[in-house]
């Protein structure tokens, strides 16, 4: 049993990696992105398009370290004080019907933070009747967990954008010291050469190999050096 419970673990872990808000074409999650402020209640949609009825699950996380990969989620039982609430945590859809998911704020947060609202059928784990309880045998199919972006924001008289750099042990430390989100993009360095963006969260460094940053600012290339 330990080990088909640590299996099933697993699978969710890996549908919960996901970010898309689309699947396999049955149902649809709108929006994919949504900022969150405090005493607004947000709604996500869910439209089954499809002609066979759905039975979903819904969880919300969040995520420790923004900006990083893999990121790092947390279910909000293990929260210490979450900033979000979503409700319900299940829905049927029959075909061609809509449901609403509540989003609400729970405090006025100081700084960004980072949640993922997941949407997962309840067919995406389907075990052949029978099988031994040590292992897994076919059939098995897995679908993918249709996820959802929420942006917890401080109000908009608070929302500062800035970010520092420290030079460290042959790299350069980015931090955020506003508090919401900096995107760079086109970052790359005399290290890490393939440019790519880069969002920095409030609370969470992110480090970069070599002594010479490269990014584009309103549309002009910028870079900073460290000396020594």
């Amino acid at each position: 049993m330990k080990a088909l419970q640590k299996i099933r673990w697993i699978i969710l872990l890996a549908l919960l990696g996901t970010s898309s808000a689309q699947a396999d074409g049955e149902l649809m999650v709108m929006p994919a992105t949504l900022k969150v402020f405090q005493g607004h209640d947000y709604f996500v949609t869910l439209r089954n398009m499809g002609s066979a009825p759905l039975y979903l699950n819904i969880s919300l996380l969040q995520v420790r370290n923004p900006g990083l990969m893999p990121e790092d989620k947390v279910p909000l039982a293990e929260v210490e004080r979450p900033g979000l609430l979503a409700s319900p945590e299940r829905v049927t859809l029959g075909a061609g019907q809509s449901r609403k998911v509540l989003v609400r704020s729970l405090y006025e947060p100081s700084t960004e933070a980072l949640y993922r609202l997941y949407v997962v059928p309840a067919r995406a784990i389907q075990l052949e009747e029978g099988a031994a309880q040590d292992k897994i045998t076919a059939p098995m199919s897995i679908t993918i967990a249709y996820g959802v972006l929420l942006r917890h924001m401080p109000p908009p008289a608070r929302q500062i954008e800035s970010w520092s750099h420290r030079c460290e042990n042959n790299a350069i430390v980015l931090e955020n010291t506003g508090s919401v989100r900096v995107l760079l993009t086109d970052v790359s360095s005399d290290k890490e050469t393939t440019p790519a963006s880069r969002a920095l969260f409030p609370g969470t460094t992110q480090r970069i190999e070599g002594k010479q940053l490269n990014w584009v600012e309103n549309d002009q290339p910028k870079t900073l050096a460290c000396h020594g």
